[in-house]
C-alpha cells in the first residue's frame, strides 16, 4: 500500500485545484494545536498585513508585495485574504414608494 505525506498531499491538492479552478485562492490551516499556537491562529507561518486609510492604495501595495513574495523559492499559497472583486448587489430604496406599500426603512433593511 502506497502512503503519502501531508506535504505531498498538499502539493497534489494545490495542483488539482489550480488545474480545475483557475484563479482560486488556496491555503492550508495548521492541523495540530502546536502549529496553530505557533502561528497565532493565522493561516500561514508568515502573515503580512498592509494597513492604511486609502483602501485602493493599500490593495495596490498588497498586490505588488504578493507578486514579489511569489518569486521567493519555496513560497506557496501566497494570497491576499481580503476579497475585493466579489459579486455585489447594491439596492437603493425609494422611501416614499416603500411607505405607499406599507414598508418602513427597517423592513427594507432586514429584507436584504
Amino acid at each position: 500500500m502506497k502512503t503519502t505525506t501531508p506535504r505531498r498531499l498538499r502539493e497534489k491538492i494545490r495542483k488539482d485545484l489550480v488545474e480545475n479552478f483557475p484563479g482560486c485562492s488556496i491555503f492550508f490551516q495548521p492541523a495540530d494545536i502546536v502549529g496553530q499556537v505557533l502561528s497565532f491562529g493565522l493561516s500561514a507561518p508568515i502573515d503580512v498585513q498592509i494597513e492604511g486609510s486609502n483602501l485602493a492604495k493599500s490593495h495596490s501595495i498588497a498586490l505588488k508585495l504578493k507578486n514579489e513574495i511569489e518569486k521567493i523559492p519555496g513560497a506557496v499559497d501566497v494570497n491576499i485574504k481580503q476579497v475585493f472583486d466579489y459579486p455585489t448587489l447594491k439596492l437603493t430604496s425609494d422611501r416614499v414608494r416603500a411607505a405607499q406599500v406599507g414598508l418602513s426603512q427597517r423592513d427594507m433593511r432586514t429584507a436584504c
